[in-house]
């Protein structure tokens, strides 16, 4: 099976945790053979720029900083970055992030970041310990990586005002 969950209604990580957890003990009444060989998650955080009177400012929401961020970047008008990185882990697996960071002076002005995290699985790893928790903390640490990546990404007053 290939499972694909989408949620673009919660507010906190927790919630959305909760949900797909849910979701998952169903097809675990529906298929306890399921076994799971990797996972992706996939976050997207949007902005909305409300100052009518100025175009988007980069500078004003990202770190000039960055690790990920080349100095282009912070060029006035549309921005489109992205990249895609394989890391090797103390354990021998493997994770490839893929990066997009979009600027839109449109007529609803948008900053975009979206960032997908796959994990291939050295092992595999029956559904029940998803259900169970168990497998929690690789969901877990995906996560935190994701708020790392947005921390060096972001302005710390923008960190602040979206509580990472």
């Amino acid at each position: 099976y290939f499972i694909s969950y989408h949620d673009l209604n919660y507010n906190r990580w927790s919630d959305f945790f909760s949900s797909f957890i849910q979701l998952m003990k169903v097809f675990q009444q529906y298929d306890n053979s399921i076994f799971i060989n990797a996972f992706s998650l996939h976050y997207v955080d949007e902005f909305l720029w409300t100052d009518e009177g100025n175009p988007i400012d980069s500078s004003v929401i990202f770190a000039r900083n960055s690790k990920y961020l080349p100095s282009e970047f912070f060029k006035p008008g549309k921005t489109n970055f992205s990249f895609i990185t394989e890391r090797h882990l103390e354990s021998g697996s493997k994770v490839f992030d893929r990066i997009e960071v979009k600027v839109e002076p449109t007529i609803v002005p948008v900053v975009n970041i979206s960032h997908s995290v796959t994990y291939p699985l050295t092992d595999f790893y029956h559904l029940n310990s998803v259900v169970d928790n168990s497998f929690s903390p690789f969901f877990e640490s995906v996560h935190a990586k994701n708020k790392a990546l947005l921390r060096d990404l972001l302005n710390p007053e923008v960190c602040k005002l979206i509580g990472i």
